[in-house]
């Protein structure tokens, strides 16, 4: 089952409920309609978070594979020795 499809089944035990508070717990509704927002609040949230996730991402550099490219080769310095005469 789906987040919203869990909101939605919750929001309708929650109206049932009410409809026949003699024969449910007192709180149920309440439980069924806090436990439904806060669903639809993280889901909102998760959203939120994964888009911010995204926009970082893009800000990363490219990681090149060496499949795709090979480094390139290190440059090769020589160094010479002076003498000096004294």
């Amino acid at each position: 089952m789906k987040d919203q499809e869990l909101v939605k089944a919750l929001r309708e035990h929650a109206e049932w409920q009410r409809g026949n508070e003699w024969e449910t717990p007192i709180t149920l509704g309440d439980d069924l309609v806090e436990a439904a927002d806060r669903i639809a609040n993280q889901q909102t949230h998760i959203l939120a978070l994964q888009k911010e996730i995204e926009g970082l991402r893009a800000q990363l550099p490219r990681w090149i594979p060496v499949t795709e490219r090979l480094p390139e080769p290190p440059e090769v310095v020589k160094a010479l020795e002076a003498k000096q005469d004294g």
